[in-house]
Protein backbone atom coordinates (compact mmCIF):
# COMPACT_ATOMS: atom_id res chain seq x y z
CA UNK A 1 0.00 0.00 0.00
CA UNK A 2 1.21 3.82 -0.86
CA UNK A 3 0.73 5.58 2.20
CA UNK A 4 0.55 9.42 2.06
CA UNK A 5 1.43 11.81 5.25
CA UNK A 6 0.65 15.15 4.81
CA UNK A 7 2.49 16.72 7.38
CA UNK A 8 5.93 15.94 9.08
CA UNK A 9 5.55 17.12 12.58
CA UNK A 10 5.51 14.62 15.92
CA UNK A 11 2.64 12.63 14.96
CA UNK A 12 3.06 12.36 11.20
CA UNK A 13 6.52 10.91 11.59
CA UNK A 14 5.10 8.66 14.25
CA UNK A 15 2.74 7.22 11.39
CA UNK A 16 5.70 7.59 9.21
CA UNK A 17 7.11 4.89 10.98
CA UNK A 18 4.65 2.93 12.07
CA UNK A 19 3.70 2.51 8.05
CA UNK A 20 6.78 1.98 7.48
CA UNK A 21 7.61 -1.04 9.66
CA UNK A 22 4.33 -3.04 7.84
CA UNK A 23 6.19 -2.97 5.19
CA UNK A 24 4.19 0.05 3.25
CA UNK A 25 5.95 2.56 0.83
CA UNK A 26 5.38 5.87 2.41
CA UNK A 27 5.17 9.41 1.87
CA UNK A 28 5.85 12.48 3.16
CA UNK A 29 4.88 16.36 2.77
CA UNK A 30 5.32 19.21 4.72
CA UNK A 31 4.92 22.88 4.49
CA UNK A 32 8.10 23.22 5.32
CA UNK A 33 9.98 21.47 2.45
CA UNK A 34 13.51 20.94 4.30
CA UNK A 35 12.39 19.41 7.22
CA UNK A 36 10.19 17.16 5.44
CA UNK A 37 13.51 16.29 3.24
CA UNK A 38 15.01 15.56 6.52
CA UNK A 39 12.45 13.88 8.27
CA UNK A 40 11.90 11.68 5.13
CA UNK A 41 15.03 10.86 4.77
CA UNK A 42 15.52 9.75 8.41
CA UNK A 43 12.47 7.62 8.39
CA UNK A 44 13.03 5.65 4.86
CA UNK A 45 10.20 7.69 3.33
CA UNK A 46 10.19 9.25 -0.24
CA UNK A 47 10.42 13.00 -0.15
CA UNK A 48 7.09 15.07 -2.02
CA UNK A 49 7.06 18.45 -2.43
CA UNK A 50 3.45 19.01 -1.93
CA UNK A 51 0.50 17.30 -0.62
CA UNK A 52 -0.65 17.17 -3.84
CA UNK A 53 2.26 15.73 -5.56
CA UNK A 54 2.31 13.16 -2.42
CA UNK A 55 -1.46 12.20 -2.51
CA UNK A 56 -1.47 11.12 -6.11
CA UNK A 57 -1.53 6.95 -6.34
CA UNK A 58 -1.93 6.95 -3.06
CA UNK A 59 -3.96 4.41 -1.56
CA UNK A 60 -3.93 5.78 2.02
CA UNK A 61 -3.22 9.63 2.87
CA UNK A 62 -3.13 10.95 6.31
CA UNK A 63 -3.44 14.02 7.16
CA UNK A 64 -1.46 15.35 10.19
CA UNK A 65 -1.33 19.17 9.79
CA UNK A 66 -2.70 21.66 12.10
CA UNK A 67 -6.19 21.59 14.00
CA UNK A 68 -7.04 25.11 11.60
CA UNK A 69 -5.31 23.84 8.70
CA UNK A 70 -6.88 20.28 8.45
CA UNK A 71 -9.74 21.07 6.46
CA UNK A 72 -7.98 23.15 4.01
CA UNK A 73 -5.48 20.12 3.41
CA UNK A 74 -8.50 17.78 2.78
CA UNK A 75 -10.41 20.38 0.23
CA UNK A 76 -6.65 20.47 -1.55
CA UNK A 77 -6.12 17.30 -2.34
CA UNK A 78 -9.24 16.31 -3.75
CA UNK A 79 -8.76 16.62 -6.62
CA UNK A 80 -5.77 14.70 -6.75
CA UNK A 81 -7.17 12.04 -5.42
CA UNK A 82 -7.45 8.23 -7.27
CA UNK A 83 -10.71 6.88 -6.97
CA UNK A 84 -11.28 4.39 -3.98
CA UNK A 85 -8.69 6.17 -2.12
CA UNK A 86 -8.79 6.33 1.82
CA UNK A 87 -8.08 9.75 3.40
CA UNK A 88 -7.94 10.15 7.25
CA UNK A 89 -7.17 12.56 9.70
CA UNK A 90 -5.98 12.86 13.14
CA UNK A 91 -7.23 15.94 14.37
CA UNK A 92 -7.99 16.43 18.41
CA UNK A 93 -11.29 18.88 17.23
CA UNK A 94 -13.69 17.27 15.01
CA UNK A 95 -16.78 19.98 14.82
CA UNK A 96 -14.76 21.26 11.91
CA UNK A 97 -13.55 18.64 9.69
CA UNK A 98 -16.67 17.02 8.82
CA UNK A 99 -17.96 19.17 6.35
CA UNK A 100 -14.93 18.84 4.92
CA UNK A 101 -14.51 15.16 5.22
CA UNK A 102 -18.18 14.40 4.00
CA UNK A 103 -17.62 16.53 0.79
CA UNK A 104 -14.56 14.49 -0.09
CA UNK A 105 -16.65 10.83 0.21
CA UNK A 106 -19.19 12.22 -2.44
CA UNK A 107 -15.90 11.84 -5.06
CA UNK A 108 -15.87 7.64 -4.11
CA UNK A 109 -13.31 8.36 -1.90
CA UNK A 110 -13.57 6.58 1.83
CA UNK A 111 -13.21 9.95 4.20
CA UNK A 112 -11.92 8.65 7.46
CA UNK A 113 -11.70 10.75 10.57
CA UNK A 114 -9.77 9.22 13.83
CA UNK A 115 -8.04 10.74 16.94
CA UNK A 116 -5.36 8.52 18.33
CA UNK A 117 -5.33 8.73 21.80
CA UNK A 118 -1.80 8.66 22.61
CA UNK A 119 1.32 11.26 21.74
CA UNK A 120 4.68 10.32 19.64
CA UNK A 121 6.31 8.76 22.35
CA UNK A 122 4.27 5.65 22.06
CA UNK A 123 6.13 3.03 21.29
CA UNK A 124 3.61 0.57 19.92
CA UNK A 125 -0.12 0.42 19.35
CA UNK A 126 -0.79 -2.10 22.33
CA UNK A 127 -3.24 -1.03 24.82
CA UNK A 128 -3.50 2.39 23.20
CA UNK A 129 -6.88 3.70 22.09
CA UNK A 130 -8.06 5.09 19.10
CA UNK A 131 -11.42 7.01 18.60
CA UNK A 132 -13.44 7.34 15.36
CA UNK A 133 -15.78 9.40 14.08
CA UNK A 134 -18.12 8.02 11.05
CA UNK A 135 -18.40 9.76 8.14
CA UNK A 136 -20.81 7.73 6.26
CA UNK A 137 -20.52 4.05 7.16
CA UNK A 138 -19.67 3.29 10.40
CA UNK A 139 -19.23 -0.20 9.76
CA UNK A 140 -16.79 -0.11 6.85
CA UNK A 141 -14.70 3.04 8.37
CA UNK A 142 -14.03 1.56 11.88
CA UNK A 143 -13.22 -2.12 10.45
CA UNK A 144 -10.86 -0.52 7.72
CA UNK A 145 -9.21 1.76 10.85
CA UNK A 146 -9.31 -1.79 12.75
CA UNK A 147 -7.18 -3.75 9.81
CA UNK A 148 -5.05 -0.60 10.00
CA UNK A 149 -4.32 -0.51 13.59
CA UNK A 150 -5.14 -3.87 14.60
CA UNK A 151 -3.03 -3.83 18.35
CA UNK A 152 -5.32 -0.78 19.40
CA UNK A 153 -8.52 -0.28 21.22
CA UNK A 154 -11.12 1.33 18.66
CA UNK A 155 -14.10 3.15 19.71
CA UNK A 156 -16.87 5.13 17.43
CA UNK A 157 -17.89 8.21 19.28
CA UNK A 158 -20.17 11.02 17.07
CA UNK A 159 -18.60 14.34 16.91
CA UNK A 160 -20.14 16.25 19.06
CA UNK A 161 -19.71 13.67 21.43
CA UNK A 162 -15.99 13.55 20.99
CA UNK A 163 -15.53 17.13 21.42
CA UNK A 164 -17.42 17.53 24.70
CA UNK A 165 -15.11 14.58 25.92
CA UNK A 166 -12.30 15.90 24.71
CA UNK A 167 -12.69 19.83 26.46
CA UNK A 168 -13.04 17.65 30.02
CA UNK A 169 -9.86 15.45 29.19
CA UNK A 170 -7.47 17.38 26.84
CA UNK A 171 -8.81 21.25 27.31
CA UNK A 172 -9.19 20.65 30.89
CA UNK A 173 -5.91 19.10 32.25
CA UNK A 174 -4.26 21.24 29.83
CA UNK A 175 -5.42 24.18 30.95
CA UNK A 176 -5.20 22.89 35.03
CA UNK A 177 -1.15 22.00 34.12
CA UNK A 178 -0.60 25.18 32.65
CA UNK A 179 -2.01 27.18 35.83
CA UNK A 180 0.01 25.07 37.99
CA UNK A 181 3.43 25.62 36.16
CA UNK A 182 2.16 29.22 35.63
CA UNK A 183 2.09 29.71 39.72
CA UNK A 184 5.73 28.01 39.95
CA UNK A 185 7.52 30.72 38.05
CA UNK A 186 10.08 32.20 40.04
CA UNK A 187 10.16 29.18 42.01
CA UNK A 188 13.38 27.11 42.74
CA UNK A 189 12.28 24.02 41.13
CA UNK A 190 15.11 21.55 42.16
CA UNK A 191 14.81 22.78 45.74
CA UNK A 192 11.48 21.69 45.08
CA UNK A 193 11.59 18.32 43.75
CA UNK A 194 14.29 17.70 46.73
CA UNK A 195 11.29 17.94 48.92
CA UNK A 196 8.56 16.61 46.83
CA UNK A 197 6.63 13.33 47.51
CA UNK A 198 5.39 11.72 44.30
CA UNK A 199 1.87 14.09 44.04
CA UNK A 200 4.13 16.77 43.25
CA UNK A 201 6.77 14.84 41.29
CA UNK A 202 3.96 13.63 39.21
CA UNK A 203 1.99 16.93 38.82
CA UNK A 204 5.06 19.04 37.59
CA UNK A 205 6.00 15.72 34.87
CA UNK A 206 2.66 16.38 33.18
CA UNK A 207 2.78 19.73 33.02
CA UNK A 208 6.53 20.25 32.27
CA UNK A 209 5.43 17.22 29.39
CA UNK A 210 2.74 20.20 28.19
CA UNK A 211 5.67 22.59 27.91
CA UNK A 212 7.81 20.68 25.34
CA UNK A 213 4.66 20.61 23.02
CA UNK A 214 3.78 23.70 20.30
CA UNK A 215 1.81 26.40 21.88
CA UNK A 216 0.02 26.85 18.83
CA UNK A 217 -1.22 23.46 19.13
CA UNK A 218 -2.36 23.79 22.87
CA UNK A 219 -4.26 27.35 21.69
CA UNK A 220 -6.12 25.75 19.15
CA UNK A 221 -7.35 22.88 21.72
CA UNK A 222 -8.17 25.31 24.11
CA UNK A 223 -10.14 28.21 21.45
CA UNK A 224 -11.37 26.52 18.89
CA UNK A 225 -13.12 23.59 21.11
CA UNK A 226 -16.86 25.04 21.52
CA UNK A 227 -17.40 23.39 24.61
CA UNK A 228 -14.27 24.03 26.75
CA UNK A 229 -15.55 27.70 27.80
CA UNK A 230 -18.52 25.77 30.10
CA UNK A 231 -16.22 23.48 31.47
CA UNK A 232 -13.28 26.29 32.36
CA UNK A 233 -16.32 28.35 33.90
CA UNK A 234 -17.70 25.66 35.86
CA UNK A 235 -13.74 24.74 36.65
CA UNK A 236 -13.38 28.18 37.94
CA UNK A 237 -16.53 28.55 39.70
CA UNK A 238 -15.73 25.20 41.86
CA UNK A 239 -12.05 26.25 42.39
CA UNK A 240 -13.27 29.36 43.32
CA UNK A 241 -15.28 28.04 46.05
CA UNK A 242 -12.87 26.05 47.49
CA UNK A 243 -10.44 28.90 47.59
CA UNK A 244 -13.00 30.88 49.95
CA UNK A 245 -13.53 27.91 51.91
CA UNK A 246 -9.63 27.84 52.90
CA UNK A 247 -9.25 31.61 53.20
CA UNK A 248 -12.55 31.94 55.34
CA UNK A 249 -10.65 28.57 57.49
CA UNK A 250 -14.07 26.65 57.47
CA UNK A 251 -13.03 23.51 58.43
CA UNK A 252 -15.94 21.34 58.01
CA UNK A 253 -17.09 23.06 55.01
CA UNK A 254 -13.84 21.81 53.48
CA UNK A 255 -14.29 18.28 55.04
CA UNK A 256 -18.21 18.08 53.26
CA UNK A 257 -16.52 19.63 49.69
CA UNK A 258 -13.74 16.57 50.09
CA UNK A 259 -16.29 13.80 51.19
CA UNK A 260 -19.25 14.80 48.63
CA UNK A 261 -16.26 14.90 45.60
CA UNK A 262 -14.96 11.62 47.34
CA UNK A 263 -18.69 9.92 47.19
CA UNK A 264 -19.19 10.74 43.64
CA UNK A 265 -15.67 8.75 42.57
CA UNK A 266 -16.30 6.26 45.34
CA UNK A 267 -16.91 3.30 42.79
CA UNK A 268 -14.19 4.53 40.65
CA UNK A 269 -12.00 4.92 43.52
CA UNK A 270 -12.93 1.51 44.45
CA UNK A 271 -12.39 -0.30 41.00
CA UNK A 272 -8.96 1.31 39.78
CA UNK A 273 -7.14 1.58 43.28
CA UNK A 274 -5.43 5.35 42.20
CA UNK A 275 -2.81 5.32 45.17
CA UNK A 276 -1.80 1.79 43.64
CA UNK A 277 -1.75 2.60 40.41
CA UNK A 278 -0.04 6.41 41.15
CA UNK A 279 2.95 4.70 42.52
CA UNK A 280 3.55 2.08 39.85
CA UNK A 281 3.63 5.13 37.49
CA UNK A 282 6.21 6.85 39.34
CA UNK A 283 8.39 3.66 39.97
CA UNK A 284 8.17 2.48 36.41
CA UNK A 285 9.55 5.23 35.35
Amino acid sequence: MKVAILGAGRMGQWFARYFKSKGHTVVLSDIEEEKAKIVAKREGAVFARSSIEAVKGADLAMVSVSIESTPTVIKEIGQSLMEGARVMEISSIKAHVIKALANLAKRKVMALSIHPLFGPGARTLKGKKIAIVPIEDSKTESDFVRRLFPESTIDVISAEEHDRIMALILSLPHFLNMAFASTLLGEDIDKLRRFAGPSFDLQLTLAESILTEKPDTYASIQIMNEHTHSYLEKFMHEASTLKDIVHRNEREKFINFFDNIRETFSKDIRSTKPYERLYKIIESD
